[in-house]
């Protein structure tokens, strides 16, 4: 028990330092292996989310635009998963990777279109 007190609180403290992953360029896809593409697309996930949720709230008490933007995002999304599993199915080797890359893409360039509504309603 003494010896693993010690232990125990060396790993505490180094830990943080030890998990901490390097910053991954999201768009190098060079660099895009198995883990770093699902960080960033985690990453990318979460600012398309945050978008969304900045249009819906802006289109409070408009519910018709509120409804056309659930039904388009609920149409992209069935469209990004069949297009990257064709993609992914189109690849001899490494369907996964080929897949989360796709998803990745497509998920930022969709970012970008809800951002560039989002700057339309701003004018």
């Amino acid at each position: 028990m003494k010896i693993l007190l010690p232990i125990i609180l060396t790993i505490s403290l180094f830990s943080p330092t030890l998990l901490a992953k390097d910053k991954v360029d999201c768009s190098d896809e060079e660099q895009l292996g198995r883990n770093t593409v699902d960080q960033c697309f985690k990453q990318s996930d979460a600012e398309l989310n945050k978008v969304y949720k900045y249009l819906i709230n802006g289109y409070k008490g408009k519910a018709e635009h509120q409804d056309l933007l659930r039904k388009a995002q609920r149409a992209w999304i069935t469209t990004r998963d069949a297009h990257c599993t064709l993609v992914g199915r189109n690849v001899a080797v490494s369907a996964g990777v080929a897949i989360a890359v796709c998803e990745l893409k497509m998920t930022q360039h969709r970012t970008k279109e809800l951002q560039e509504l989002l700057d339309m309603g701003k004018d």
